[in-house]
């Protein structure tokens, strides 16, 4: 069963953390990375830099001006505006009320003093419209008494009286039109402003829109009247900021554009047409950078996959099967290719593109712009829900996708088992109910991508009909607040509504989009998952930090009270003491599951034992790095394992610097050339085919003898290699064994008791013990276990 990193009730917060490792692991591309930005910038900002150009296309055709029309209206829409605003500004200051009116307000008010001629301002000390009086500063007519009638302290306030005309100013004290507002402009409190003289909706926001009247009420009359002012200087920066927006803009549009409707729209389809064709050529290059990034990492995650598969111990390959490992290497890692081109590609440049898009609808009004995107929590909960369901079955399908492998390498491996024990129907019910099963779970994903997709898409139409449903209204009414919140500065025009549905409609398309990757990134969360469970295995079988050389020791071999669990409830060795001097054959033998080859394979650290040690010249085998170890072993197995390549090759895999004349001597002493010169097509040049499949039994063994006889180990370990060929080739090999194995250490697990002539001691093993050991002969004479054995040999052998 294929084990999993993920506990029951896990969040699936650490997919996304392996994720985010395999997108840092991409890191390293960083220049790739910094061009793909780069050009996905430049698609976002044409992007939205032509969505832009409808605007102008429609104020040409639908009221058939010139841009150098419009911005001429703009900036004269703009004056009038402020001066409207600077108007009302006016009329408030003129009843707002006077620092003694709002600082005392224990004492009983008395009317202001009316300033003598000499206190008068004169026009050079009068503020001009820009400077901004105080209450202070300019008495107004409604405040100024005579003298006669200033009161004193102690008198009862009395309510002011008009000025006479001797205690105006003189006209020559009076400022001039451009400093104060004519009588025509400025309303007297005993006046009421002349609807000719009111300002418009369009020329200047009543006082409601400038705050909200209900709050406004609820103040004292004299706060009123000053948050009033505070507000319309608001606006008056806010509408000359405006102003100066559109004066340079007019300046740019003077300067560059032709002055008829016709000529216009002619240049504003060829910079379309070239603004496309610039975004078309940042796309081509960010598609290319994306597929760079994407495929450079996929390499660097199957390198690094296939690297720690190298260092696992041998007995993960038994427990979990190859064909696990095959999948994650092949089918997962292909799976992050999806999702890294997503990262870098769509996720990059589609967001970008849904940037400036929202930029220009925030740009046109973004009051609008909040209240139509209110309801993107609920949206995002609901999307977030169906990402942790895809993910789950995705991990699901990938199980069983290697499940699938399992299926075919058995079946492929053993197909002779398959057709000789007419199996074809068992294999093909298996194989058909995985792929049944891996089809529901892949429709089960197709429709929560589908429900995603449309959930996006829905949402999309929802928010651009709240925005317009908004919009509508504010154009239809004029008003520039929505149930008392602001919403505009000035009302919003049928124009500047048209602009911002195409900006959320561009908005819209990148979002959809971003919806189609959807799935493709949920699978490479599950996938990242899988690929890090196998990355972060932690390697039972390691070099040590501080490696101990063997050069100048001695080669005995010791095993010291070794125990051996490939699990708890399995004990395969006990209390396994043995010692083998250098230069001396031993043979290992016992019933099948005794624990011959786990013995055997503890020699190379194919695993380690649970406890006791493993010594070669007295330095335990965990304290020297494999590197060392293995460059003094060879090993024959009972599955000679050759690889797609020629004989040559083959053999030179034991040895990568030795000569033709080498691997030659090397393929006689095992007494294979003359098969390799004499059956073989092409001799040594001849492939051999996938793990040697060309060749017999007999040949796989004698050429993989070739092998170690080239690579001339001071350690030889035969497992089972002479258990599965005939009795001629068994012949030949002892024959060539026992030439090579004089001076040097040799170890051999074996059930063919005929080569028992080359030991110089047996080894006798029962239930992962070792019973007794010693020659052939004592061990006839007083062990009967070994003698059964022996005497169950079939007879020649």
């Amino acid at each position: 069963m294929e084990s999993t990193s993920r506990m029951p009730g896990e969040r699936p917060v650490k997919n996304i953390m392996n994720f985010w490792k395999i997108v840092k692991s991409s890191f390293q591309y960083r220049w790739n990375i910094f061009f793909c930005i780069i050009t996905a910038l430049g698609v976002g900002v044409l992007w939205g830099t032509n969505l832009s150009a409808v605007f102008p296309f429609m104020q040409i055709t639908f009221k058939g001006q010139t841009m150098q029309e419009w911005a001429a209206d703009c900036v004269k829409e703009s004056e009038l505006q402020i001066q409207a605003l600077e108007t009302r500004r006016a009329v408030l200051l003129t009843n707002a009320p006077t620092p003694a009116e709002t600082s005392a307000p224990d004492e009983t008010s008395a009317p202001a003093e009316t300033p003598t001629p000499a206190e008068t301002p004169t026009p050079a000390e009068t503020p001009t419209p820009a400077e901004t009086p105080t209450p202070a500063e300019t008495p107004t007519p409604a405040e100024t008494p005579t003298p006669a009638e200033t009161s004193t302290p102690d008198e009862t306030s009395a309510p002011a009286e008009t000025p006479t005309p001797a205690e105006t100013p003189t006209p020559a004290e009076t400022p001039t039109p451009a400093e104060t507002p004519t009588p025509a402009e400025t309303s007297t409190p005993a006046e009421t402003p002349t609807p000719a003289e009111t300002p418009t909706p369009e020329s200047a926001p009543t006082l409601p829109e400038m705050s909200s009247a209900e709050e406004v009420q609820e103040l004292p009359e004299d706060v009123q009247a000053l948050t009033d002012i505070a507000l319309i200087d608001h606006k008056l920066q806010i509408e000359r900021a405006t102003h100066g927006g559109y004066v340079k803009l007019k300046e740019i549009i003077d300067a560059w554009l032709p002055t008829t409707p016709f000529s216009t729209i002619v240049l504003l389809l060829a910079a379309l047409l070239a603004m496309t064709v610039l975004k078309t050529a940042f796309l081509i290059a960010n598609s290319v950078l994306v597929s760079r990034i994407a495929n450079l990492t996929i390499l660097n995650i199957r390198n690094r996959l296939f690297d720690k598969c190298l260092a696992l111990e041998f007995a993960r390959y038994t427990q979990d099967g190859s064909a696990v490992l095959m999948s994650r290497i092949t089918n997962d890692v292909g799976g992050i290719g999806g999702g890294l081109a997503d990262v870098y590609g769509k996720m990059i440049r589609e967001p970008l593109k849904m940037f400036v898009c929202m930029g220009i609808a925030i740009w046109i009004n973004w009051q609008l712009f909040v209240v139509t995107i209110l309801i993107l929590p609920l949206i995002a909960w609901a999307i977030q829900k169906l990402a942790r369901k895809i993910r789950q079955t995705s991990r699901q399908i990938m199980k069983e996708v290697a499940k699938l492998f399992e299926t075919l390498q058995e079946t492929f491996f053993g197909i002779k088992i398959v057709k000789c024990f007419t199996l074809e129907e068992h294999v093909r019910e298996r194989f058909f109910s995985q792929g049944r099963t891996i089809y529901g779970k892949a429709l089960k994903v197709s429709f929560l991508d589908a429900l995603a997709k449309g959930l996006v898409e829905c949402s999309g139409i929802l928010l651009v009909s709240i925005a317009l449903l908004v919009g509508a209204w504010l154009v239809l009414t004029g008003n520039t607040t929505l149930f008392g919140f602001p919403m505009s500065e000035r009302p919003l025009s049928i124009e500047w509504l048209v602009m911002f549905y195409v900006a959320l409609l561009g908005a819209a398309d990148p979002a959809r989009k971003l919806s189609d990757i959807f799935t493709s990134i949920q699978n490479a969360i599950a996938v990242a998952d899988r690929v890090y469970e196998l990355i972060d295995t932690p390697v039972k079988v390691a070099d040590p930090e501080n490696p101990v050389s063997l050069d100048g020791n001695s080669m005995d071999l010791e095993f010291r009270n070794v125990d051996f669990d490939y699990t708890p409830d399995r004990p395969v060795l006990r209390g396994v003491n043995l010692t083998i001097p250098h230069g001396k054959t031993v043979a290992i033998v016992g019933a099948n599951g005794c624990g011959k080859s786990t013995l055997l394979n503890l020699i190379p650290r194919l695993a380690d034992p649970t406890s006791g040690e493993v010594l070669l010249g007295g330095v335990s085998l965990r304290d020297m790095t494999q590197k060392d170890l293995h460059s003094r072993l060879g090993l024959v197995s009972q599955d000679a394992i050759l690889f797609d390549d020629t004989i040559y090759e083959n053999i030179r895999f034991g040895r990568f610097d030795a000569t033709k004349e080498e691997v030659i001597a090397a393929a006689k002493l095992a007494n294979a050339h003359e098969f390799i010169e004499n059956t073989l097509p092409q001799g040594y040049e001849t492939p051999i085919g996938p793990l040697g499949n060309l060749l017999s039994g007999g040949q796989r063994q004698r050429i993989a003898l070739a092998r170690v006889i080239l690579r001339d180990p001071k350690i030889l370990l035969l497992d089972e290699a002479t258990s599965q060929i005939d009795l001629e080739s068994e012949r030949s090999i002892q024959e060539s064994l026992s030439i090579f194995h004089q001076n040097r250490t040799v170890v051999i697990v074996t059930h063919r008791l005929g080569i028992l002539a080359l030991a110089d001691e047996i080894v006798v093993m029962e239930n992962g013990r070792i019973i007794d050991q010693g020659t052939h002969e004592e061990l006839m004479d007083r062990c009967g276990f070994y003698r059964n054995l022996y005497q169950d040999q079939p007879a020649g052998v």
